[in-house]
């Protein structure tokens, strides 16, 4: 169902062309999912229907896939492999997988906007894309990433890993709860408790995921 309605964002959003190509290879390489699965378990878990939350998922998503790609670049991890086949600037180049990255970046904020894609009010849609936005610049994924990158090689204290992962994995999961809550219509007391829930998650993700690697 995710990977469907990704599929149909590109095709309603993105016009044809090697940017549309190479977005769309790099969503097609799979992966858990992990982030627009919580996105509409919260939803569904507050008594709300899915299916309000599938697009906000997906948006979720095409931020965490536009990172990745960023994170395989030659000026940072330089990885030339992903899941197992050419990661994006191996498989096409340096400059249309940074394209690509933005493009996957600011496609998710279109689809927060849209009221096709998000069926809710304004405000409902306003407060999603600023938990979604909060969660993944300089106060969330990206200050993560920029730590994560001078931490290398350097011993780190519990709480520097801790708050690295916070910043790096956690947040972006835990927006996605959050925004899932949301669009649930879930009260204050219920999404804190989601919010703190997924937080946990975050964190064991993030150890399983890098710690112990």
């Amino acid at each position: 169902v995710i990977n469907k309605a990704m599929s149909a964002i590109l095709d309603d959003m993105v016009p044809n062309g090697r940017l549309r190509t190479a977005m769309g290879y790099c969503l097609e390489a799979g992966g858990k999912r992990l982030r627009p699965i919580l996105c509409l378990a919260a939803t569904e878990a507050v008594g709300g229907n899915p299916e309000v939350a599938l697009h906000a998922g997906c948006a979720i998503e095409l931020i965490h896939t536009y990172s990745l790609i960023h994170d395989d670049l030659p000026g940072v991890d330089n990885a030339p492999l992903r899941r197992g086949r050419p990661s994006c600037h191996a498989a096409f180049d340096e400059a249309t997988a940074i394209f690509a990255g933005d493009a996957l970046h600011t496609l998710a904020f279109q689809v927060l906007a849209s009221a096709k894609h998000v069926p809710a009010g304004p405000e409902t849609r306003l407060e999603c894309i600023r938990i979604v936005a909060a969660a993944t610049g300089n106060t969330g994924m990206i200050e993560g990433q920029m730590r994560d990158m001078l931490a290398t090689g350097k011993p780190q204290t519990a709480d520097d890993l801790r708050r690295l992962q916070e910043l790096k994995t956690g947040a972006l999961i835990t927006a996605a709860v959050h925004v899932g809550a949301l669009l649930g219509n879930a009260d204050a007391v219920t999404t804190g408790r989601l919010i703190a829930y997924a937080g946990q998650i975050g964190f064991a993700f993030q150890i399983a995921d890098d710690l112990l690697d």
